[in-house]
């Protein structure tokens, strides 16, 4: 009789740093300057400037007035934000034709404990009756390792007009505990510290105009010819993640070296 074939382990759709996400940028600065190139972390940009010449470079100046010039730039900041950004060489700034929608997010880290939790890693909450969006709990990232204390990542999606936008630390805290018990995925939860962070316009809200409103916007960067923007800013997916995002940098990157490459290319 013959033995069945061992079945083969599927790989993992998703793989968390362990020591976080800044994990990757760090790696991505070491190689960046391996390379003998510059990595800038935290430099507040002022505006891009394009020439009418095809050839131009694009200028982009820092806050502090420092002026740099590009080859190529490629974007990844939201859309109406980079439109604000840019400016013709004469200094006439881009106006944005087209409109679009968004909602916020309220981003609360919790530091619990708890005796029992629900599986999963992100656990999408859908009721008219909470208004907590999302709880991913990262310690289910690493689920073989034994913790202490578990984190806890609770978002609402909410717009800047609600109520709750505008709650004090105090006053959200409370709210959010009692929307948390309503879910009842958690069992004796103890909430040891917890930090807040505000995103405002964070998601895209889609609707029947989204792909003429986009058509639009990326019109208005038909000046600049050496910009490339990617990532959700470029998307008209409102699930689109960071796999995708990752996804599209890759493929952009692929586009970008074989253009050049071509273009280096002696002529026949």
């Amino acid at each position: 009789m013959n033995s069945a074939a061992p079945t083969k382990k599927e790989p993992a759709n998703y793989v968390y740093p362990t020591n976080g996400f800044s994990d990757l940028w760090n790696a991505l600065k070491c190689q960046t300057e391996l390379q003998g190139g510059k990595f800038y972390l935290g430099i507040s940009i002022n505006k891009l400037v394009s020439t009418a010449s095809q050839d131009s470079r694009t200028q982009l100046v820092l806050a502090d007035g420092t002026t740099k010039e590009y080859d190529l730039i490629i974007c990844t900041i939201p859309v109406l934000s980079l439109i604000g950004l840019l400016k013709t060489q004469e200094g006439l700034s881009i106006i944005p034709h087209a409109a679009m929608n968004f909602r916020s997010d309220i981003l609360v880290y919790l530091k619990v404990h708890f005796d029992q939790a629900a599986e999963g890693q992100c656990i999408y909450i859908y009721s008219d009756l909470i208004k907590i969006t999302r709880i991913t709990n990262f310690n289910e990232f690493k689920p073989d390792e034994s913790d202490t204390f578990n984190i806890l990542l609770v978002e609402i999606w909410c717009d800047k007009t609600d109520l709750i936008w505008n709650y004090g630390d105090s006053d959200l805290m409370l709210f959010l505990e009692q929307e948390i018990k309503k879910t009842n995925l958690y069992i004796n939860l103890n909430v040891i510290d917890h930090t807040i962070k505000k995103v405002a316009d964070a998601f895209q809200i889609p609707d029947l105009d989204l792909e003429d409103s986009r058509t639009k916007l990326l019109d208005q960067l038909v000046g600049f010819r050496n910009l490339y923007i990617t990532g959700r800013i470029a998307s008209l997916h409102f699930n689109y993640g960071m796999e995708n995002a990752i996804e599209d940098g890759i493929i952009l990157a692929e586009e970008i070296t074989k253009k050049y490459r071509t273009d280096l290319l002696p002529s026949d």
